[in-house]
């Protein structure tokens, strides 16, 4: 008899135990959509929060209000982020820049500033139909990047700004070639084996023009310009 018993004990524990494997197996990732084209018309609905140029994108605060938050298909792992979006509702037209992701929208969907709201339709309305279409945003000087902070020669993340167009590639030099960074959801670009710089970059926006910036240090935190190619 003593000997049945570890028998049974181990047929009970047995489907347990492999439950709790099953449990541990991590979910499937949400599947990144695709972000419209430059000039594409894409139709939705609108909503409003207190923006404040913060979120999702990792971008500071800021005094411009005519700022968006973008559905999670269309904010296509961060690539949105910096996109310059001309909203029209039953008010009016607005441009916006995507600065935020808007977990609770569905495709098409923009989460607008509540200033770039009341410019499209009554703020009382809280959701209205719209169309809008991407187009590139009106920038000053050349692009740059920003190193995000605890970058180090061991790691670098690095973000782009002050383009037209939405940046989906950032590759550094690496001897005769280049060398692509990974890709980040809240929008920055890394490399796990940068050394210690100074590094040249190359930016590629969602229509294919590229940028090369050169000579840029290793300075965590700051936004720095670089010297175009």
């Amino acid at each position: 008899m003593k000997a049945v018993l570890p028998l049974l004990l181990a047929a009970l524990l047995l489907p347990l135990m492999a439950q709790g494997e099953e449990s541990e197996v991590p979910m499937k990732k949400a599947a990144v959509g695709k972000l419209p084209e430059i000039g594409e018309t894409v139709r939705g609905e609108a909503t409003h929060y207190n923006a404040d140029g913060s979120g999702a994108c990792s971008y500071e605060r800021s005094r411009d209000f005519m700022v968006a938050a973008i559905n999670t298909r269309q904010f296509a792992n961060s690539t949105a982020c910096g996109l310059c979006a001309e909203v029209s509702g039953p008010k009016g037209t607005v441009r916006v820049r995507i600065v935020d992701l808007c977990p609770g929208c569905g495709e098409g969907d923009l989460d607008l500033s509540m200033t770039a709201f009341g410019k499209i339709a009554e703020r009382s309305e809280g959701r209205v139909p719209i169309s809008w279409v991407p187009v590139p945003c009106e920038t000053e000087g050349p692009p740059s990047v920003r190193i995000k902070e605890s970058s180090s020669k061991h790691w670098l993340a690095v973000q782009a700004r002050n383009s037209r167009l939405p940046v989906e590639r950032i590759e550094v030099q690496d001897g005769d070639g280049w060398r692509a960074l990974k890709q980040q959801r809240y929008n920055y670009h890394v490399d796990k084996q940068p050394g210690p710089g100074p590094f040249t970059f190359r930016l590629t926006t969602v229509d294919g023009e590229q940028q090369v910036l050169t000579d840029i240090p290793l300075r965590a935190g700051q936004l720095l310009q670089g010297q175009p190619d």
